[in-house]
């Protein structure tokens, strides 16, 4: 069930207090202890990958094997298309590079090429960017990559400040429309007691800091907030 959160209750968020908890073994509930941590094999690597996701200003490289003077570097433009010879413009947006290469061969294939072997890689990302502000050393945009993390993005921005709080972070997202907001506690998440979420491009992450503290209603309020997004009041 969505819980709606009111501009009071935000800002009350950012200026909680809390003190960071050390790592317990004993707490552990979001990963398994072992004495001995076997490499990654490959199938774990795909499970926790996501294919990019091509969005406008990104730059593409698009190959057509044995057809060189059709071979383009491209950007894909702001309604989200590249534009390529003879066939025009083709849409991009959403697209991995493999469905986009499918796409330029089955419209390449339609008139001009039989059986066209296309090659699409991604030469610039530049679109896929998520916001990290608040108590973090280095504010600003990083790039999202596709196994990004909440955990990550924060450590792209050189960690927390020391007046960071660390059950005080905020992921914003726009989900079908609607904005939506997530409260996560860093401090369970490097402890291994909360699993690290994912984040996606547009994400904003926002790190609360100040020496207030939160009282008894107001973190009744917010309890059904915690680690799960919940529709944001403008």
């Amino acid at each position: 069930m969505k819980a709606v959160i009111s501009g009071t209750i935000l800002l009350a968020l950012l200026a909680g207090c809390v003190k960071p908890t050390k790592f317990n073994p004993a707490e552990i509930s979001a990963a398994k202890i072992s004495d001995n941590l076997a490499a990654p094999s490959s199938a774990d690597r795909l499970a926790t990958a996501r294919e990019y996701r091509l969005g406008p200003t990104d730059k593409l490289s698009v190959q057509i094997f044995g057809v060189q003077e059709l071979d383009r570097t491209v950007q894909v433009d702001a309604s989200g298309a590249v534009t390529l010879p003879l066939i025009g413009a083709i849409p991009a947006l959403g697209e991995t590079t493999t469905g986009l290469a499918r796409k330029i061969a089955d419209a390449y294939g339609e008139r001009y090429l039989q059986n066209p072997q296309v090659s699409v890689s991604l030469t610039e990302a530049v679109s896929q960017q998520v916001l990290v502000d608040g108590a973090v050393t280095n504010p600003g945009q990083y790039q999202v990559t596709g196994s990004s993390t909440l955990m990550a993005a924060i450590a792209n921005a050189r960690g927390v400040t020391e007046s960071a709080k660390l059950d005080q972070v905020l992921l914003f997202r726009t989900t079908n429309g609607e904005r939506m907001v997530a409260r996560f506690n860093l401090a369970d998440i490097r402890g291994g007691r909360a699993v690290d979420p994912p984040v996606f491009a547009d994400d904003a992450i926002i790190v609360g800091s100040g020496a207030g503290r939160l009282g008894l209603r107001d973190l009744l309020l917010l309890t059904p907030v915690l680690g799960t997004f919940a529709l944001l009041v403008r």
